[in-house]
């Protein structure tokens, strides 16, 4: 009882920390939309509402962790396996949209829901969101969870929480599983070979190459 009782206010403790960080984000977009119109700007309230969090329980995740960040040979190959990984979720997307009659046209449509608000918030995309949400999500939520659970529930637990906070207007099923699925390969690595700064650099790849796609969309076609 009293084991299940500290994992109670553990994961009541990391909801909560995941909630603030939302509800900051949420704030921000609801009272002062202008802020979302400029890169500086989403930079800015990812900070805001990261950081905090992060020092609070940095101390903590180090003595946890003992976290690496040295770059090895294993970063030679993030950029393909990000490539891969964006191709096979397209090719799921596109036999799905298949599946339901549409066509190329309507197709491309639902692959451009992301490029307008790309626009304007690219520096978070590419830099702010890749390193805070890996500090957050591998490093803060993740560790919390491995004090009181095995590595799988963890794991596990942390990538869904993960996915959840990503869901957005004009985001589907699919979108949802592909970002379990990022968030069960960051953590799996993290876990066992405790170097997110890999997390990072793959988190970075993947969303470079939706950048990079979606321009390609509005530019080309």
């Amino acid at each position: 009882m009293k084991s299940f009782s500290k994992r109670t206010i553990l994961i009541t403790k990391t909801l909560l920390a995941i909630l603030v960080v939302s509800g900051i984000k949420f704030f921000f977009a609801q009272t002062f939309p202008e802020l979302y119109t400029n890169e500086l700007g989403v930079v800015l309230v990812d900070m805001i509402a990261y950081v905090p969090a992060l020092l609070l329980f940095f101390a903590g995740w180090i003595q946890v962790y003992n976290m690496d960040f040295k770059v090895n040979s294993d970063f030679l190959f993030v950029p393909f396996y990000a490539l891969l990984y964006f191709m096979l979720l397209i090719a799921v997307k596109a036999i799905v949209v298949h599946s339901k009659g549409y066509d190329v046209l309507q197709f491309i449509g639902t692959l451009k829901t992301l490029s307008s608000r790309l626009k304007t918030q690219y520096l978070s995309f590419l830099i702010s969101g890749p390193i805070l949400e890996e500090l957050f999500y591998r490093g803060l939520v993740l560790a919390e969870f491995r004090k009181k659970f095995n590595a799988n529930w963890a794991i596990l637990l942390s990538s869904i929480l993960f996915a959840i906070a990503h869901v957005d207007v004009g985001y589907s099923f699919i979108d949802f599983i592909s970002i379990f699925v990022l968030g069960l390969i960051f953590s799996y690595y993290v876990t066992r070979l405790k170097n997110i700064l890999w997390c990072i650099y793959f988190h970075l790849c993947f969303n470079s190459m939706n950048y990079i796609f979606s321009y390609f969309l509005n530019d080309f076609l």
